[in-house]
């Protein structure tokens, strides 16, 4: 098993309102709240892998006891931090990077996350400083981070960012080149946040 590879997944309790919101219109609160669970339980199923320690969760939303009723043993449980989203995914991905270790920061909302594509994300990082992985919607479904590198460097990557927009991925690349940094781009993936997203679900059906 490879100790310095870690996976880490930012994630909420499914709480019927509070669980995917956007999706509401369509599925109702629910619905919605049923779709965050099926999509969490099958990218978790996916990229867990006997080469890597059991992917992290960073949760937020319930009681560590709630997600571990949840999610089970497996994991290791982590409460997000406050604040926006940047300041919670970059406290989640430069945790690691001060001990060695190469971190892949990823979210619930992308079926289409697999093994095959977390190992070109670490085998990237191998080379590289940063690895994307862009979805169609302008946003990006993973950030890995290189061992070691510069912390600050890290959250300036995650500071003032128009979350949602369809600039994130194009604002997260140009500050990697302000910082001097290398990066990886991963295939494209869709993300399943709004109701008109729903239609991509049926590309990534899996046995």
């Amino acid at each position: 098993m490879n100790m310095d590879e870690i996976v880490a997944m930012l994630t909420r309790y499914p709480t019927p309102g509070q669980a995917k919101t956007r999706l509401i219109e369509a599925l109702g609160p629910a619905g919605a709240a049923g779709m965050h669970r099926l999509l969490t339980e099958r990218v978790l199923a996916a990229v867990n892998s006997p080469s890597r320690p059991a992917p992290e969760i960073w949760y937020t939303g319930a009681s560590r006891k709630e997600m571990f009723d949840w999610l089970g043993d497996q994991y290791r449980f982590h409460r997000q931090k406050e604040g926006d989203l940047g300041e919670k995914m970059g406290d989640a991905l430069a945790c690691h990077l001060g001990r060695g270790n190469m971190c892949c920061l990823i979210g619930a909302d992308s079926p289409g996350l697999d093994n095959g594509i977390i190992d070109q994300a670490f085998s990237s990082l191998g080379r590289v400083d940063v690895v994307l992985g862009p979805s169609y919607d302008g946003g990006y479904y993973l950030i890995g981070a290189a061992a070691g590198l510069d912390t600050s460097f890290v959250a300036s990557l995650f500071s003032g960012v128009s979350w949602g927009s369809d600039t994130v991925l194009a604002e997260t690349i140009t500050r990697i080149r302000r910082g001097d940094k290398s990066y990886h781009l991963l295939p494209h993936l869709h993300d399943i946040d709004t109701p008109e997203d729903l239609r991509h679900l049926h590309h990534y059906r899996r046995p």
